[in-house]
């Protein structure tokens, strides 16, 4: 939707575009009562079974931390919030894996990982938060060199 006011952008879904719309156009949702007339410019629609069988792309929150202080954070997302525990049944939950690298160096034997791509990844940003920018330029010319 579009209003006609500020020419401003609405976005969202719904099992019930008429209804939905109507809603706008009434006054009733607060995010575009005080921006109408409203109108509808483009939607699209899918079928039931068109949901079911789309395919979702898995993502994975990673955190790459490089702050001078030790990462004190829970891992779990929900447990960064003092709520009620009934209300936390409604709330968005999933834990994030964190690569912190100030617990890694490159002298360090066992890294989590064997992965060269997130090691160089970690290097760099942590060069980069201190400023260090011929080790950036090291670390950029070795990924050049090894393809």
């Amino acid at each position: 939707m579009q209003s006609e006011i500020d020419n401003k952008f609405n976005v969202g879904f719904t099992k019930d575009l008429k209804l939905r719309f109507e809603h706008h156009q009434k006054g009733y949702v607060d995010s575009t009562k005080n921006r109408r007339p409203l109108k509808l410019i483009y939607y699209e629609a899918w079928s039931t079974d068109f949901r079911r069988k789309r395919k979702y792309r898995v993502v994975i929150p990673v955190v790459f931390y490089h702050g001078k202080s030790a990462w004190n954070l829970p891992i779990h997302f929900i447990d960064n919030f003092d709520v009620n525990e009934n209300l936390k049944t409604f709330m968005l939950d999933f834990s994030y894996l964190l690569f912190d690298t100030n617990k890694w160096h490159p002298g360090l034997e066992n890294p989590k990982t064997d992965n060269i791509y997130l090691l160089c990844s970690m290097m760099l940003m942590k060069m980069a938060y201190h400023n260090d920018w011929d080790g950036v330029v090291s670390i950029l010319g070795l990924l050049k060199e090894k393809g």
